[in-house]
Parts: structure tokens; sequence; C-alpha cells
């Protein structure tokens, strides 16, 4: 059996994401982050720290998560049975259907195919990671927050990539992953069965 893997702190993460996201316009302009009242008082700096060290944490950590699941089934388990309707279900399609009417980014410069799977490999492997920011204005006051996108940069070989990380959308789709594979029999946990004794 693989690692033991916490889908319920999974899940917080996610939706604390897509909270953060959904939250960062109200939130900046109640501070009027990078506006001119926010001279010397370093509200977008602050803010900036955090958005990139939560948001980069967030989703390095339920990328691993997501590829060790990915990975611990596909070799155990090619098809399974979905509890609630009895038929087989292929793991590989998880990702397809996870993704559904969902555009959880857009691929600016390489050539790959964006899925779920993909998008943790290059969150994994992005050697420069930005957050994307937009601007709007309170009472004519301009300030700026986080668009709830992220630019992973990095290569494959000699290969250049760039992906814009559509956040919300992104942990949408994880949540949808998380769904199916809830729907199958199948445990993901430490497996105390075979605990060995040392002699």
């Amino acid at each position: 059996m693989s690692h033991a893997i916490d889908l319920d702190g999974i899940l917080e993460k996610l939706v604390l994401l897509q909270h953060f996201n959904f939250g960062s316009e109200r939130y900046s302009s109640d501070r009027l982050v990078g506006s001119i009242k926010d001279d010397g008082a370093y509200e977008e700096d602050k803010y900036w720290g955090w958005t990139k060290n939560i948001v980069s944490n967030y989703i390095l950590e339920c990328s691993i998560k997501l590829r060790v699941i990915q990975d611990t089934f596909n070799v155990s388990h090619g098809i399974i049975p979905d509890c609630i309707t009895g038929k087989d279900i292929n793991l590989n399609l998880f990702d397809q259907k996870a993704c559904d009417k969902l555009i959880i980014g857009e691929i600016t410069q390489g050539n790959f195919k964006l899925s779920l799977r993909e998008s943790c490999n290059k969150i994994i492997h992005a050697v420069n990671v930005k957050p994307l920011w937009a601007q709007s204005s309170n009472s004519g006051i301009e300030y700026q927050y986080w668009n709830g996108k992220i630019q992973l940069t990095g290569a494959h070989g000699a290969s250049k990539w760039q992906l814009i990380l559509d956040v919300a959308q992104w942990a949408r789709a994880y949540e949808n992953f998380i769904e199916l594979l809830e729907r199958t029999d199948h445990y993901l946990g430490q497996d105390f069965t075979g605990i060995e004794k040392s002699s």
C-alpha cells in the first residue's frame, strides 16, 4: 500500500484556495492594496508574500499527493468497479472526467496536452512561479488584487514551457477527481495487515 493520503486534508486546502481566490478582490479593496494610500504601509508587499506563499505551498502539496494517488492506482488497478453504479471505471478516464467543462489553465508556451496530471507535473517542476495581478478601483482609488491565476514557467529538456494556471478551476477539477475516486471501494491509506516484526 502507498503512503497514507488524507483526502479530507486535501479537500480543505482546495476549498481554501478557492475562497482565497474569490475573496482576493474584496480583501484588497478593503485595504487599498498597492494604492496611493498604501505608500509606506507595505500592504502590497505583505499581501503579495502571503499570496505566493499560501497558493504555492497548497498547490504544490496537493499536486504531489495527486501524483501519488494516480501512480498508486494506475499501477495496482487499471479498471475498478463504481460502488454506486456497479459499472467498471477506467482510472485513466478520471482525469478527463474531472476536468470536464472546466478550463484549468492556458498553455502560453510549449507543446503539451493540459490535464490535471500534467498540470500537477508543471506545478512540481516549475522553476518560476508568479501570482498574476489585476487592477480595480474603490471610490476612485486604484488598487491591485490577485486575479486567481499563477504563471508557471519551466523546461522539459531543451523545450521551454509556460502555463497560466487558473487556481479555482484547477481546485474544482481536483475536487471532482476526489469525488470520482470516493465512488470506488478502494482504500487510500496504510495497510496494517502486513506489519513485519524486526528480528
